[in-house]
């Protein structure tokens, strides 16, 4: 009996991911923070866009949602209403030597632009999200140096952001 399968024989990994490739970050193919311009009547317009391809380390996006308790006042149980939902996303870059090669400390340090734009494409799904800057750190994890940018995501609406 052989102790070895033939060389065209399908070889079955021990553990079988369920987790598609794409989703751990493999598969990220576009990922862009474009300054926006508020023009006469809230119209955007697109600045030059900034590629963080290769760049990025991470990226997180949080909601946050604002509530009212409207209960009267001898009532023994809340009643609690979604008034609205904030939504926060944080991209961190890991950052260059290179003069000029820093995409989120470029965006924050001109501060021209209150509003960007946010392209990320991972497999085959893409997102676009406007958001308003609100912060901007950097730090050293592990050897490495970090620029974190943090914005909220605004409703641009269909005629534009004012």
């Amino acid at each position: 009996m052989p102790t070895t399968a033939p060389a065209d024989a399908a070889v079955t990994p021990l553990v079988a991911s369920p987790i598609p490739q794409w989703v751990i970050g493999k598969k990220v193919t576009a990922f862009s923070l474009t300054p926006q311009t508020v023009g006469t009547g809230g119209a955007l317009t697109d600045g030059t866009a900034a590629s963080l391809v290769g760049l990025w380390d991470e990226v997180d996006v949080e909601l946050e949602t604002e509530t009212e308790e409207i209960s009267a006042a001898d009532a023994l149980r809340h009643n609690t209403v979604i008034l609205k939902d904030l939504w926060r996303i944080r991209m961190v870059e890991i950052l260059s030597t290179t003069t000029g090669n820093n995409k989120l400390a470029g965006a924050w340090t001109g501060a021209t632009n209150e509003i960007f734009k946010m392209i990320l494409t991972r497999g085959p799904n893409t997102w676009t999200l406007y958001v308003a800057r609100t912060g901007y750190t950097e730090n050293v994890r592990k050897g490495r140096t970090v620029g974190i940018f943090t914005g909220a995501i605004v409703d641009a609406g269909a005629a534009g952001y004012a």
